[in-house]
């Protein structure tokens, strides 16, 4: 069973996933949420024309075919109001626009692509990323992903309870990044979970120590900012790491090591990159882990989006029906968009962890456990048919025989040729490799 502390910081987290009225857009069945509780969006739905705007090949994206006889100021002004879907299909379709629309892509200053801080502390190889590293190179916008539980240790390790700098390891980090990253503008180093309170700085200084160094060690080139947890009441000293009274917050760093908070975008959009392609061996069992992830982090978002739908049940669309809670034995009474949602975020953890893993549903009313249903079936519908080829897998390395040294062979041939996986390391002594042979059960 998950702590409180961790419940309140993840439903802190929750809150940023769900919509908010008014609701202009359907329920959005691919959401797909992490470990930490955040929202994210696979980069192929990112680029997917919508019902409204899906044209009938990549070339109508533009929408009529006097486009290229229009003068260059009025192709680039219509260029201009584009959504990112048809931008990115008019860079794939059309070659004399390809240099503009990409232009144009590139700089949607509220779209961000993801980075974990743990592969650039890795030193960021290749075959320890499941992303497509060419398309890396192109990303203005970066958010890195960065787990306080993990990093602090490599960046400043508790000696004696005295916190020691690796100034080498902040250094290899940037190098890293720039090396994969050159067009980064904006990096957001989001941390999704509160530090002990040994690493923060004190009154005043909102960053904890490790993020506040790594930041102001980036190169200036780069405009760097840290999204946190915070207290809602920075001076209130109960409030610790146990309350539910905590908010995202992000900071940019002014002059004398001070912080300045930033306003917050109205709409930040959290971008995976696209995959690369899961070529032989090594990429076979990869993409099961990829999709893996991908169908749990679509199961993860049952709770959220059950939230949203009562939600917009009650007061979507006009209306303004009193929503009771359907936490049992909790007789508290909702009036306004927006109250059961901090309700059951903060009061009833419980019941999102129900919801996210499948069950619970016979809170709902009949229409909504119909569609839940429905779109839990496919979820297992996926599941099912991921677990078909793990299964496969896993028959062809337990045969007797030549078929578990053939399987070896290829991947030490991938692991040492193929630069998509190169990890830094001898084939048999990868991670990589490691991994598959553990979860092969044969060690």
């Amino acid at each position: 069973m998950m702590t409180q502390d961790v419940c309140n910081l993840l439903g802190c987290n929750l809150l940023g996933c769900i919509s908010k009225p008014p609701w202009s857009k359907p329920l959005n069945w691919n959401l797909h949420v992490t470990r930490t509780g955040e929202g994210r969006i696979p980069f192929h739905l990112y680029v997917q024309c919508n019902n409204a705007e899906h044209p009938s090949s990549p070339s109508q994206c533009l929408l009529f075919p006097e486009f290229a006889q229009l003068p260059p100021e009025l192709q680039l002004r219509i260029l201009a109001s584009c959504s990112s879907p048809t931008l990115w299909q008019a860079m794939r379709a059309s070659s004399a626009l390809r240099v503009e629309a990409a232009k144009l892509f590139w700089a949607d200053e509220d779209t961000y692509y993801l980075v974990e801080s743990q592969w650039l502390l890795g030193g960021g190889y290749p075959g320890d990323t499941w992303y497509d590293l060419s398309f890396a190179r192109h990303a203005q916008n970066v958010q890195v992903e960065y787990d306080a539980l993990a990093e602090e240790e490599q960046i400043g390790p508790m000696v004696d309870a005295v916190m020691e700098v690796q100034h080498d390891v902040v250094r290899d980090f940037w190098r890293t990044f720039t090396d994969w990253l050159p067009s980064a503008r904006k990096v957001i180093i989001n941390q999704s979970w509160a530090s002990a309170p040994e690493r923060l700085n004190g009154h005043g200084h909102p960053l904890p120590s490790c993020l506040d160094i790594l930041i102001r060690s980036s190169p200036p080139t780069i405009n760097v900012l840290g999204l946190i947890l915070e207290k809602e009441d920075p001076d209130d000293a109960w409030i610790d790491r146990f309350s539910d009274r905590w908010r995202r917050a992000l900071y940019q760093p002014a002059r004398e090591g001070e912080w300045r908070k930033a306003e917050p975008s109205p709409v930040r959009t959290v971008v995976f990159m696209p995959v690369k392609e899961f070529n032989g061996p090594v990429g076979r069992f990869q993409r099961l882990k990829c999709f893996g992830t991908g169908i749990w982090q679509r199961q993860n978002a049952l709770g959220p989006l059950i939230i949203e739908y009562v939600e917009r049940h009650h007061f979507g669309g006009g209306r303004s029906e009193p929503l009771s809670c359907l936490c049992p034995g909790c007789d508290a009474l909702f009036h306004k968009a927006g109250q059961w949602t901090l309700h059951v975020l903060r009061s009833h953890f419980w019941l999102i962890q129900d919801w996210m893993g499948g069950r619970g549903m016979n809170l709902l009313s009949e229409e909504a456990r119909r569609d839940f249903s429905t779109h839990k079936r496919n979820l297992d519908a996926d599941h099912s048919a991921l677990r078909e080829d793990w299964r496969s897998t896993l028959k062809e390395w337990c045969q007797d025989g030549g078929r578990r040294r053939e399987i070896r062979e290829g991947w030490i041939h991938q692991l040492e040729n193929d630069a998509a996986w190169y990890t830094g390391q001898d084939a048999l002594e990868s991670d990589l490799w490691q991994l598959f042979t553990e979860e092969m059960g044969w060690v």
